[in-house]
């Protein structure tokens, strides 16, 4: 957010949101507070979160699609 509030022409973006690993409230004010600050610049990008490099189990992310 403070990248948002200290320039004015830079557009903004993650490369990939994991939307299915998120809490949607909370990812919702996430997004809407930096595109407010930004000025409209903010343009995510969302993705399902899959792991195919087997790194979310050691960071104790649940991997298993029916949870």
């Amino acid at each position: 957010m403070l990248l948002a509030a200290a320039t004015e022409r830079l557009r903004l973006g993650p490369m990939v949101i994991p939307i299915a690993q998120r809490r949607l409230i909370k990812l919702a004010h996430g997004i809407v507070t930096v595109d407010v600050t930004s000025d409209g610049r903010f343009t995510p990008g969302f993705g399902l979160g899959v792991d195919t490099s087997g790194e979310l189990p050691k960071f104790d992310k649940v991997v298993d699609p029916r949870i």
